[in-house]
């Protein structure tokens, strides 16, 4: 055997599991700095997520409080509308005669027409206003 057939022959041989391991491993200066930039490159992700979950937290606790609060003042409004029909009613049967006070039954009746449009005007100002 020449010394060209021993070198072919250990050229074809696979490397020792140490071989790979330290082409692999980095030196240990290296691997630190590569340990703590990833840490803080974790941490800074990680608190943006949460602020980025807290946000979304609030939008959401804050949209069901609009439905909500939409609910009650459209029932409010609807309530309000329906004792000024039930008044009107009641007026135009006869049931009940403001005779000596014509001046009360027009003036219940604007009343409660502002008030239904005040709420309605703060309730739109309130609920659909621009969130930043």
């Amino acid at each position: 055997m020449s010394a060209d057939d021993a070198q072919g022959e250990a050229e074809s041989l696979p490397p020792t599991a140490e071989a790979v391991f330290a082409d692999l491993v980095a030196p240990p200066a290296e691997s630190l700095a590569l340990e703590t930039r990833y840490e803080e490159h974790f941490t800074v992700q990680a608190v943006e997520a949460e602020r980025a979950l807290a946000h979304l937290i609030g939008l959401r606790d804050h949209f069901r409080h609009k439905k909500l609060w939409s609910w009650f003042l459209m029932a409010l409004m609807g309530f309000m509308v329906g004792f000024q029909s039930w008044l009107i009613y009641r007026v135009g049967i006869g049931f009940w005669d403001f005779k000596d006070y014509a001046w009360l039954l027009p003036t219940l009746m604007i009343q409660y027409l502002l008030q239904v449009a005040g709420l309605a005007y703060i309730a739109v100002r309130s609920l659909f206003k621009d969130l930043n």
